[in-house]
């Protein structure tokens, strides 16, 4: 059974990219542990889906500050 999981690019840059991280994609990407191109890639095109690396990295990075990754995440 395959599914899509698509970020909530808009309460991800909201509340982490620019709360957290002062809109700064390179420090995000770094505390996500994926490259700085991938999440610039992921937040320029509005098709473009997210990765196993992104989904852990954004899984991981909710459990270690607070956050629900389920807020930033939509499962189709």
């Amino acid at each position: 059974m395959a599914f899509d999981v698509k970020l909530l690019k808009g309460k991800f840059t909201e509340k982490i990219l620019k709360n957290k991280f002062a809109g700064n994609q390179a420090n995000c990407a770094k505390a996500l542990k994926i490259s700085p191109s991938y999440l610039c890639n992921v937040l320029k095109y509005p098709d473009r889906k997210i990765g196993p690396a992104f989904f852990a990295g954004l899984l991981y990075y909710c459990q270690q500050h607070g956050f629900k990754a389920m807020d930033f995440i939509e499962i189709d």
